[in-house]
């Protein structure tokens, strides 16, 4: 339990709240309520990264716009935003990976097929 508060605090999912789920109470709840988010989706997630953007920041795919460790293409960063009525940073680290992980909890793995040799079993 604890490694998985301290992944989540590492990864920033602490400070963004599940869609759908006000947070009333102290900072333990938060957590609480972070981490089994976060420990209920996020094993496609160490799947899928380290073959896409390989957890670096600035992995820039040279023939499209995907970007960043979940090699987000501009249309799709574009899509997530207006979908979750929220304005995310393409350029943070966690950003990307709050938006990784929620996009694989909502919508599957779709996004991520094309490397699917890497990742699938």
């Amino acid at each position: 339990m604890i490694v998985l508060v301290i992944i989540a605090i590492a990864l920033g999912f602490t400070n963004r709240v599940v869609e759908g789920e006000a947070h009333h109470g102290n900072m333990n709840d938060l957590y609480v309520q972070q981490t089994a988010y976060l420990s209920q989706y996020h094993d496609m997630m160490f799947e899928i990264v380290p073959c896409e953007g390989g957890w670096h920041d600035d992995a820039q795919n040279p023939t499209s716009s995907a970007f960043g460790p979940g090699q987000f293409i501009n249309g799709t960063w574009a899509y997530v935003q207006t979908k979750w009525d929220m304005s995310l940073d393409r350029n943070s680290y966690y950003d990307q990976l709050y938006a990784t992980n929620r996009l694989i909890r909502e919508e599957g793995l779709g996004h991520w097929y094309a490397s699917i040799s890497c990742w699938g079993t």
